[in-house]
C-alpha cells in the first residue's frame, strides 16, 4: 500500500507498507527542503500493474510524472514533459460544456 507521510527530516514523501510489515519511505524526491509541507508535492496517483504512477516535485525536473514499484531502485521519472525545473503536472480538465435539455 502506497501513501504520503510527513516527517521532520524529509518533509512529505512517498511511503509503502507491504503485508503487515513496517512502513518505509520509498525515496526523498526533494532532499534540499527538509520539513517543508508538501516538499515533494505528491499528487495524481493511480496503481497500474502493481506500480504506482504519480506526480512528484524534485529540484531537477519540477513536478513531473513518476512511477514506483515500492523500492528506491524501482522509482524513476516516467517522462520529463516540461524540461527544466518547471512543473508540467497533470493536464487541466477540459472546461464543462453547458447541456441543453
Amino acid at each position: 500500500m502506497f501513501f504520503n507521510a510527513l516527517d521532520l527530516v524529509h518533509g512529505e514523501e512517498l511511503w509503502v507498507s507491504e503485508a503487515g510489515g513496517p512502513a518505509r519511505r520509498v525515496t526523498d524526491f526533494a532532499p534540499r527542503q527538509p520539513f517543508t509541507v508538501g516538499s515533494s508535492r505528491l499528487a495524481g496517483r493511480a496503481e497500474v500493474g502493481g506500480r504506482l504512477v504519480f506526480d512528484a516535485f524534485d529540484h531537477v525536473h519540477g513536478a513531473e510524472p513518476w512511477v514506483s514499484d515500492g523500492t528506491a531502485a524501482g522509482t524513476h521519472l516516467l517522462a520529463d514533459l516540461l524540461p527544466g525545473d518547471n512543473a508540467a503536472g497533470p493536464p487541466a480538465p477540459p472546461p464543462a460544456r453547458p447541456r441543453s435539455h
